[in-house]
């Protein structure tokens, strides 16, 4: 359990690598389905490239990764 507050501050931008990252392709809102409004801030959808570089990059980080104790992992 943590025992620290953590704060998250929705940007609507996919994070790929490490760094947030605005797609090329189609944005949409979230829905307040309360009030039927839409939330902000706009999200990003990501287009097939962004897609294909994040599970490239997930591939290469899972052979360090897979090496890694139970431990280990759970510390990550």
């Amino acid at each position: 359990m943590l025992d620290q507050k953590t704060e998250l501050n929705l940007r609507g931008y996919s994070i790929i690598d490490g760094k947030s990252h605005e797609s090329s392709g189609a944005t949409f809102h979230g829905l307040d389905p309360a009030k039927g409004a839409q939330l902000e801030p706009v999200y990003h959808f990501a287009s097939i490239a962004d897609l294909n570089r994040a599970a490239d990059l997930a591939e290469e980080a899972f052979v360090a990764y897979r090496k890694l104790s139970g431990r280990e992992r759970g510390r990550f």
